[in-house]
């Protein structure tokens, strides 16, 4: 049977890079696995559909992340039928069908106790290996999990994708690195590289159906191995409420919050709480790894997709003239702080101020709204804001504004500025593009209609989104 690498990857994987072994599952097909490290075992379970054991030893960062977990584990690596080294020819994606494949592997490896550490969509198979084997699993560790397979990537957003994903493979997954990673980045270019090289396009269209069926509800029912939940907190995959559900759901899970991307690999802090969660000192592993140079800042594309947000305090001219200047600029600068603030902790970038409003830019949707809904509420809560009912509307819209000194121009900046303009104090107005930007990850709109903006030769589509 015929296993071939992606094109490219025998001038990367170095000779002391872990052997590739196969194990057959029980209805045939060959599944890929490595293992380094030494100690207890700590199986690193996929979420498919980019997974490839080589291409992710190869990459200098990934190999160092796996290298320092390998000092305190024994580290399993596997990829599922239909990705990287194993099987390309299955046809049955559905979760039974991907619990085989594991179960192949960890009898090739004398079914030992093991740590399953998995994230996202991986959870299903973790969750169903270990209400199946609950003896070979000793803790489960699961990085942004969530209970449906729609909270992950909706039915509906999954069918705006298959034409692209039927007709232009490359846009498909430099998209999906620019979800991850933020548009004009080069890490999401180089994410789409490997996602081509790790599975076929209709490959990936049938995991992402499969998946979407999935609701681990009935699942996690029946584990009762000690779980730790944990939710990064730039995560653009799942959202508090939804790794809230997740956790409620497992018998005994411990939900904990941490800094970083999910895309960051074992941070010292995740370290930390997965060490002190199996009674482990995992410190020993962080201390001992050479030291990673940050690298260069990314230099922003002026033509790259900006979410572009626009606040506005509501009646400022007339509390200017109630409170005088000195009461009306303390009202200014609560403002001006909590909006601060909230940029802050969300990732986004000031603009420039507008004497009662802010314009700011953001690299993700799901982060623009996570911080409008934030910003409204710091507002509402504030002792001077709140209780003087102070206000704000804000606008949101997607496009590639002209970046010059400084400063965002065109079209979509324009069409921002006035759907903050149609907002009442303490809503949130969306363009619709926006709205199917941030598709299947928890968020409540109310649909506006089309408004005609002042400037705009068409009227914009726009949603009220629920932030209480």
């Amino acid at each position: 049977m015929d296993h071939p690498a992606a094109a490219g990857c025998d001038n990367l994987v170095a000779m002391e890079s872990p052997r590739t072994q196969y194990a057959t599952t029980s209805d045939g097909h060959a599944i890929a696995y490595a293992v380094n490290g030494s100690g207890p075992y700590l199986v690193a379970v996929p979420a498919p559909p980019d997974n490839h054991i080589e291409l992710e030893w190869a990459d200098p960062e990934r190999r160092e992340n796996l290298e320092m977990l390998g000092r305190v584990r024994t580290v399993v690596r596997f990829d599922g039928r239909g990705t990287g080294m194993s099987d390309r020819s299955a046809d049955d994606f559905s979760l039974d069908a991907r619990r085989r494949d594991m179960e192949a592997v960890m009898r090739r490896l004398g079914n030992p106790p093991s740590v399953l550490l998995t994230g996202t969509h991986g959870t299903q198979l973790a969750a169903a290996y270990a209400a199946v084997h609950p003896d070979e699993v000793t803790h489960i560790i699961a990085v942004n999990p969530f209970l449906g397979g729609e909270e992950f990537m909706s039915r509906e957003k999954l069918k705006m994708w298959q034409s692209i994903l039927e007709t232009d493979y490359t846009l498909f997954t430099e998209a999906m690195g620019a979800e991850i990673f933020g548009w004009g980045q080069e890490r999401g270019r180089q994410f789409g590289e490997f996602f081509r090289q790790c599975v076929s396009a209709e490959t990936a269209l049938r995991l992402y159906d499969a998946m979407i069926e999935v609701n681990l509800t009935e699942t996690l029912a029946a584990v009762d191995t000690p779980m730790l939940v944990i939710r990064t907190q730039d995560s653009g995959f799942s959202a508090p409420p939804v790794v809230r559900r997740f956790a409620a759901a497992a018998h005994n899970a411990t939900l904990v919050f941490s800094g970083g991307l999910p895309t960051d690999g074992p941070t010292p802090d995740l370290m930390r709480l997965i060490g002190e969660f199996l009674g482990e000192d995992w410190s020993v592993a962080e201390s001992e790894a050479p030291h990673r140079v940050p690298a260069p800042a990314p230099v922003p594309d002026v033509q790259a997709l900006r979410i572009l947000l626009f606040t506005d305090l509501e009646g400022h001219t007339a509390m200017m003239s109630q409170l005088g200047d000195h009461g009306g600029r303390e009202v200014l600068r609560e403002h001006e702080r909590l909006t601060r603030d909230a940029l802050a902790a969300h990732g986004g970038s000031e603009v420039k101020t507008l004497g009662d409003g802010f314009m700011a830019s953001f690299g993700s949707a799901q982060r623009a709204l996570e911080c409008a809904s934030a910003l409204q509420r710091a507002v509402s809560s504030s002792d001077i804001l709140g209780q003087r009912l102070m206000r704000i509307r804000i606008g949101i819209n997607a496009g590639e504004p002209i970046a010059e000194d400084d400063d965002l121009f065109g079209h979509s900046v324009i069409a921002a500025s006035r759907i903050a303009l149609q907002a009442a104090g303490g809503e949130i107005l969306v363009a619709n593009v926006v709205r199917e930007l941030v598709a299947g990850k928890g968020f409540l709109f109310h649909d506006r209609g089309p408004l005609a903006l002042r400037g705009l030769d068409e009227p914009v589509r726009v949603w009220e989104l629920n932030w209480r």
